[in-house]
Order: structure tokens, then sequence, then C-alpha cells
């Protein structure tokens, strides 16, 4: 008689692990591509809060008496927001003694003077 080897059906053929490699990789690039997109949204909002913290603490200075010279005051904080830069504006209305206060945000490298936040109140004279 012939003797026959008995073929085990343990274990996966070659076909089996490169399909599921292929859906393994095509898993993992979605994946890294979320990963991706959720750590430029957390960039981006975390811009856009300190944006909004520069505007708040610019019309508070002017809230207490503290107006731009000039009636214009442009800065550039370094340190505690790097990057940003703003413009602050107290302007008289046709109300006698009200002020129109203006707080706008920019980043420090775009020169189209867009801003990030615009910030505006309107303010009484001391």
């Amino acid at each position: 008689m012939l003797n026959r080897r008995r073929h085990s059906k343990n274990g996966f053929t070659l076909l089996e692990v490169m399909i599921s490699l292929a859906i393994l990789a095509i898993a993992l690039v979605a994946l890294l591509s979320a990963n991706n997109r959720a750590l430029t949204l957390n960039h981006e909002a975390s811009r856009l809060t300190d944006a909004v913290t520069i505007a708040r603490e610019e019309m508070e200075k002017m809230f207490l008496g503290i107006l731009p010279e000039d009636d214009t005051r442009k800065k550039i904080k370094k340190g505690e927001f790097p990057g940003l830069r703003w413009k602050a504006t107290a302007v008289e209305t046709k109300i006698e003694g009200v002020l129109e206060a203006q707080v706008l945000v920019f980043n420090a490298t775009d020169r189209n003077e867009r801003p990030i936040v615009t910030l505006k109140s309107y303010i009484t004279k001391k």
C-alpha cells in the first residue's frame, strides 16, 4: 500500500494570512488618520482658547479705564501666547461719554489681517 500523508486542517493558509494583513493595514491607516485629525483639532482649539483669553484680558483692561493710546494699541505678546498679536481700539460713539471698544486677535504669521477672534463692547468714560 501507498503511504499517504494526512494533511491537517490546523492553521491558516498563506492567502488567509495575506487577506487578514490587508484588512489590518486598511484599519490601521484609518485609525492613524483619525488620530492625526484629532491632534490637529486639539491644536486649533488651543489656539482659539488663547485668542479668546487675550481678547478678554484686553477688554477687561478697557473696562478698568486703561484705554489704548492714540485710540489704537497693537501688540505682540511673547511668551504667554506665542504667535498671536492683537489690535485694541476704543473710539467715540454718537452718544456722549460712550466708547466702542473692540479687540481683534490675529495669527502673527497671517498677513491677510483676518482675525481669529473679534470682541466688541461699549464702555463709558470715567
